[in-house]
């Protein structure tokens, strides 16, 4: 048998297709991977972004929102402060937030003063030890932070705002250095207590829920020496950190219609006042005595307030935070429940990469199985036409005596007893041949199929009945 190649080839051709495929697919899953862990490190970063933007904003609206002129310590007059306490107790969301607020003059011997909400008034109080350790790092400016996370603190210097600051000239030059701004005297400290259960069972899970509502991450806050704050332990690989407590002022406001700005400028035409928001930060500051020391970056917020006697802005109160000085207290740290999002992106596309080549190995299974099937049966049927082939050939020669002799007795050329004797014998021998033949035909059938074979005393017996009926 002439063996064909065809099948070999197309079935090969097939295989190395699928095998293409399969590489591209993994190729494909590789760049979508790629895609979409970057898609999720950027929203979770996002969301990890605005929730710390929610709780920052929370807490700087708690800050700077007492931040009132120097004349109100010194009169003891509590009429502005007691608007802003009655302005944030309405528009806050958080009403329990503030625990207590105190506030602390410069003389180190001073009582400090609390607030009573209920009376709206400022009272001489006892300190305590806890107290007396807070104002001993505030009062330290190598200690001063905005914030301190041990006692969940905020503490906002109190300027002196006598002090007119009529020009600002900033000279660049390559040997004076970069320009540097002074403070105004302390008048004191005002420090606002904040309620530990309203952030960690309010502002915190709240914030957590709104940004991460469908569980596929984890949130944790942790303090600066990494201990945990909110769940019971910080994450191993956080995918996304945002720090809190950043009492960093987003920006500078100047409004158009502030009456310093319209006593500066007047009505003319070639004057434009800048409405945009801005935020400026300095790199860094000179360091001298009485100037504002920020060596690693600050941002700096200026409160334009009403002209002074010679009706120029002056600046009444300036707050800085540096950027890069202190860690933050608080820092908020987001994490994939699979243990990462690279975790999860990687296991998402190996679970696909294997339903692709399960998907490859049953195709190719199932084409090999088919291809190896049908060479089989092609097999089975070129076998059955040679058997048929040599059957047909072995029955020729049996036929052919029988035939020639049942031709000669018919004409009559045998009529001699011994003849006639001897055809006869001629045809029963080659009629055993045929029968021996058809009896082997017969078992090899009955053995590939499983059916009883005929043998031959039923073949002779149904010879015979032909015979006798005739």
């Amino acid at each position: 048998m002439k063996r064909s190649w065809y099948p070999a080839i197309i079935l090969s051709v097939v295989i190395g297709l699928l095998t293409l495929f399969l590489g591209l697919q993994y190729r494909w899953l590789s760049e979508v991977g790629e895609a979409e862990r970057e898609r999720m490190h950027k929203r979770a970063e996002g969301d990890a972004t605005r929730l710390a933007d929610d709780f920052n904003r929370e807490m700087r609206a708690a800050y700077f929102n007492f931040q009132t002129a120097a004349e109100t310590w010194k009169k003891s007059d509590w009429s502005e402060f007691n608007e802003r306490y009655d302005f944030w107790k309405e528009h806050t969301s958080h009403p329990d937030l503030i625990r207590d607020i105190y506030f602390f003059s410069k003389q180190p011997d001073s009582k400090p003063l609390k607030y009573d909400a209920a009376r709206h008034v400022f009272a001489p109080t006892d300190s305590n030890e806890a107290l007396d350790s807070l104002r001993a790092k505030f009062t330290d400016e190598s200690q001063f932070r905005p914030v301190y996370a041990d006692s969940l603190a905020m503490v906002l210097p109190i300027f002196d705002d006598e002090r007119h600051q009529e020009e600002i000239i900033i000279r660049r030059s390559s040997g004076d250095g970069p320009p540097a701004v002074k403070l105004p005297e302390r008048v004191g400290w005002v420090v606002v207590f904040l309620d530990d259960a309203v952030i960690k069972g309010g502002i915190l899970p709240e914030l957590s829920a709104k940004y991460f509502p469908e569980g596929d991450y984890k949130v944790a806050v942790v303090d600066a020496a990494g201990q945990s704050v909110l769940a019971t332990a910080g994450l191993s690989t956080p995918d996304a950190t945002v720090p809190l407590f950043n009492m960093s002022p987003d920006n500078l406001m100047y409004f158009a219609g502030h009456p310093a700005m319209r006593k500066r400028s007047g009505n003319r035409e070639d004057v434009v006042i800048n409405q945009r928001v801005e935020s400026h930060t300095f790199s860094r500051t000179e360091t001298k005595t009485g100037e504002l020391k920020t060596d690693d970056g600050g941002t700096f917020t200026f409160q334009l307030k009403e002209p002074g006697p010679k009706g120029i802005a002056r600046v009444s109160t300036m707050t800085a935070s540096t950027a890069g000085g202190s860690p933050e207290p608080w820092t908020l740290q987001v994490q994939h429940t699979a243990g990462s999002i690279d975790a999860f992106v990687d296991r998402e596309e190996n679970k696909s990469f294997m339903i692709g080549l399960g998907i490859y190995l049953l195709l190719v299974g199932s084409i090999t199985a088919v291809v190896s099937s049908a060479m089989k049966s092609r097999w089975f049927a070129q076998r059955q036409i040679d058997f048929v082939s040599s059957v047909s050939h072995e029955f020729r020669t049996p036929l052919a005596v029988i035939y020639s002799a049942g031709e000669n007795l018919a004409d009559g050329v045998a009529k001699e007893d011994r003849q006639v004797a001897r055809y006869g014998e001629l045809i029963k021998g080659e009629g055993k041949k045929l029968s021996a033949m058809v009896e082997q035909i017969l078992e090899f059938a009955g053995a590939n199929s499983g059916a009883p074979s005929t043998n031959s005393m039923t073949i002779q017996g149904v010879a015979k009945s032909s015979l006798s009926t005739k």
